[in-house]
């Protein structure tokens, strides 16, 4: 357990520190690399052949400060992610927190190939006059992927070519998996309007009726035409009416459809 102890004469030497450094980021010219990621990004081996051990993703890195007719090199470490627990008194008054590692850390070398593996070293330079790199991160489908989702949060970390840019923007995470995970899109509102609760049952009877990955990919089409979207919403109802309505099914014990198959007191799987 770690407390947090908020004292005005800490809080007015943070906000000076912050001032500083914000007026130094602004002004010094030396060149600096920061990340563009701002959510999660999602890998998933499930849809993909067994055949397939690899995938690649891709980190968004820019530069900050003019580009040179050279290449510069970026590096990246993997970091452990922290779950921060706020605690409050009956006067809504921060008395303490409590700060536990977030669970699944990938593993170098068995969820994904090291940043300073010799694979990666010719991977990982900002060509010259260029401002941007796409950094790929390549994946490793090993089978605890099958049992759990695994994270992987990179930050960057400063060479010779590159000081470091705005804190908030050095770091990304990816999670991986070779198992139906929840997807990012599937949030509250899409709960509430359109596919209800989630479950990895759920999930897997979409995909079987869709006949393509419910993934953010799909999502993000859907969200972009109604019509395609009530389609699918109307076709998931009814294909699930016909489940739980087919005499076959029934018979063993497979309707009406439940969020765990393997347990008769599991919750009815419903579409709003």
């Amino acid at each position: 357990m770690k407390s947090i102890l908020y004292l005005p004469t800490l809080m007015l030497l943070a906000g000076l520190s912050s001032c500083q450094e914000a007026e130094y980021m602004l002004f010094n010219e030396a060149a600096r690399v920061q990340m563009d990621e701002s959510e999660e990004i999602k890998a998933d081996f499930y849809y993909m052949d067994e055949s397939i051990q690899r995938d690649t993703v891709y980190l968004s890195i820019h530069t900050i400060g003019d580009p040179e007719n050279r290449p510069r090199r970026v590096m990246l470490q993997q970091i452990t992610e922290y779950d921060i627990e706020y605690q409050y008194d009956n006067k809504g008054n921060l008395v303490d927190s409590v700060v536990t590692e977030k669970p699944n850390k990938a593993v170098p070398g068995v969820h994904y190939v090291p940043m300073d593996d010799p694979e990666m070293e010719n991977l990982l330079y900002v060509q010259p006059d260029s401002v941007t790199l796409e950094v790929p991160v390549i994946l490793l489908r090993d089978a605890s992927l099958q049992e759990e989702e695994y994270r992987l949060c990179l930050e960057l970390v400063a060479t010779e070519d590159f000081l470091l840019g705005e804190h908030e923007h050095l770091s990304g995470t990816i999670t991986m998996a070779d198992k139906l995970s929840k997807p990012s899109f599937w949030t509250s509102s899409v709960e509430r309007y359109y596919f209800g609760a989630y479950s990895e049952r759920k999930h897997e009877f979409m995909y079987e009726v869709a006949g393509e990955p419910i993934n953010d990919e799909w999502y993000d089409r859907l969200s972009q035409d109604y019509a395609e979207q009530t389609y699918f919403t109307n076709k998931f109802k009814n294909a699930l009416d016909e489940y739980n309505n087919d005499p076959d099914n029934i018979a063993q014990g497979l309707a009406p459809m439940r969020e765990d198959p393997n347990d008769p007191n599991s919750a009815l799987i419903v579409f709003p």
